[in-house]
């Protein structure tokens, strides 16, 4: 075996034993701050509309049952507008 590919598998080797536990340990902690954190997007939403007859109530009902398929309950909140 060549002495310049012998050093390299050694080398590579080296890197395994002093860094591979650091590599399990980080990759452990990410897994359980992924579930601890529960990154999920959130299952209900409140979404102000303005008046109860102008555009943005409309669009408010139009996302409500945009957001219904995928599990998602938009509550409506009626308001006075910029008043």
């Amino acid at each position: 075996m060549p002495k310049v590919l012998r050093h390299t598998l050694l080398s590579v080797r080296d890197l395994l034993v002093a860094g591979g536990p650091f590599l399990v340990i980080a990759l452990v902690l990410l897994t359980l701050a992924y579930f601890a954190l529960d990154p999920n997007p959130p299952r209900k939403v409140v979404l102000a509309t303005g008046a109860e007859q102008g555009a943005y109530a409309e669009f408010g009902k139009r996302y409500a049952v945009a957001l219904k398929q995928p599990g998602i309950q938009v509550e409506l909140r009626t308001t006075q507008g910029a008043a």
